[in-house]
């Protein structure tokens, strides 16, 4: 998915129609929802702010959908199944995530403000 999901990220919809690209489906909200998603979420802009020349949107998720073969024994999504894949802008680079590094309110633990 990742070629194709960059080739849509790259052009310009008013000059090529990206339509065609994946197959879809309209979520509740009536977004897009590619149907080869593992994970889709649909949001709601809250707000824009310009920053550095770039648009930064704050939203809010109305909508998630999620392959089941991604949910958890508790029916959450478990981000290890998935191995997402973060767009980083300063470099333009794709990050696969998806490793456990620490738990919330465990690391410190082990550390003491004497070390």
């Amino acid at each position: 998915m990742l070629e194709k999901a960059d080739y849509v990220g790259s052009v310009d919809g008013d000059k090529v129609d990206k339509s065609e690209v994946f197959d879809y489906h309209r979520g509740e909200a009536g977004t897009p929802v590619i149907d080869e998603a593992p994970l889709t979420m649909e949001l709601e802009i809250v707000d824009v702010f310009e920053c550095n020349g770039f648009d930064n949107f704050i939203c809010s998720i109305s909508n998630t959908y999620v392959n089941e073969d991604n949910l958890d024994e508790n029916g959450k999504i478990d981000y290890n199944k998935m191995h997402t894949v973060l767009f980083e802008f300063p470099t333009y680079s794709y990050i696969l995530s998806g490793d456990v590094i620490g738990k919330y309110r465990k690391m410190h633990d082990n550390w003491s403000k004497k070390d």
